[in-house]
Formats: structure tokens, sequence, C-alpha cells
């Protein structure tokens, strides 16, 4: 790969990331947010593949605000999938939808 084909791949990734960020600004829901990890997850793999044949091994990474919104996302996905699984496995019974743990769960997500 040459420098414009590199630069055009890398472009092309944060262009995904960024249509996934801006669909996660109003509405987290399970595809999004695992796609936009999916997409960060490719760019870093990327890099790292860079890193092995650049001349300093360590300069090519991903930021550190985008390593922290990949964070995030990761606790925000675990607490869906969570909730997802109590309502799923409980939904006959009433109790459990005006449980205060299920409260604070769809809370958190707020």
């Amino acid at each position: 790969m040459n420098s414009a084909q590199i630069i055009a791949e890398i472009q092309l990734r944060f262009k995904s990331i960024e249509r996934y960020t801006g669909k996660l600004e109003f509405h987290f829901n399970k595809e999004n947010i695992q796609s936009f990890r999916e997409e960060v997850k490719s760019l870093r793999a990327f890099l790292d593949l860079l890193g092995y044949e650049s001349a300093k091994p360590g300069d090519l990474k991903i930021r550190i605000r985008l390593k922290s919104f990949y964070g995030y996302t990761g606790i925000i996905h675990s607490i869906l999938i969570h909730l997802q699984y109590v309502l799923e496995k409980y939904a006959n019974e009433s109790l459990i939808k005006q449980s205060p743990y299920i409260s604070a769960l769809q809370n958190e997500m707020n």
C-alpha cells in the first residue's frame, strides 16, 4: 500500500466511525453501538498493522477521547444486553417491571 491508499483507508474508517457517533448522539441502541465498536476495532487493527511497518512503532495510536468513548459505549452495550435479558427472562412477571433495579438500569440509560 502506498501512502495515498493508507490515507484514503484511514479517512474512510473515520467517516464510518463519525457516522455511527452521530447516530449514538441521539439514541443508544445495540446495533449502532455494536457497529461503532466494530469500526473502532477495525481502525485499531489497521493502525496496529501499519505500526509494525513504521519506523517508530508506538506512533500510530487511537486518540484518548475516542478510546474513552469506545469504553463508555461498551458499558452502555453491556447494560442494554443485561436489561434485555432480564426483561425477556421475567416478561410474564409484572413485579419485575416495577422493580427498583430495573428502574435504576433504565435511568442509567437516560
